[in-house]
């Protein structure tokens, strides 16, 4: 909140709090990602067994990647998860999904990525 004086009062926000103790319902498919270090994990999506998954086409895998891994039953819903193993059958449909990327990389007319 901005005050007259040019303060600036922080609050946090009670429902990004609330989202960040909700339990994922995927976290039975974290594997880590090499057995001698298990710090480093990722969500194995092939272990959801679900068929739809192996027609997905990789655009639509990373949608599903990031709603698996933030999946908190509150931001982001099991049901969202579904939406996108359905795209299939949703693909002409408005559908809306959350898309909570980790990093966003962008590219500048100098043909520098940057971050």
């Amino acid at each position: 909140m901005l005050t007259c004086g040019g303060q600036v009062e922080i609050r946090p926000d009670p429902q990004r709090t609330m989202a960040a103790t909700g339990k994922n319902p995927f976290q039975h498919i974290v594997e880590p990602l090499d057995p001698n270090n298990p710090d480093q994990k990722f969500y194995n999506l092939s272990k959801l067994g679900d068929p739809r998954y192996d027609r997905l086409p990789f655009s639509i895998r990373v949608l599903l990647e990031s709603a698996v891994r933030n999946c908190d039953e509150f931001l982001v819903k099991s049901a969202d998860v579904e939406s996108i193993l359905n795209w299939k059958q949703t693909q002409t449909q408005a559908v809306e999904v959350p898309f909570r990327p980790a990093r966003v990389i962008l590219q500048d007319f100098t043909y520098v990525d940057t971050i």
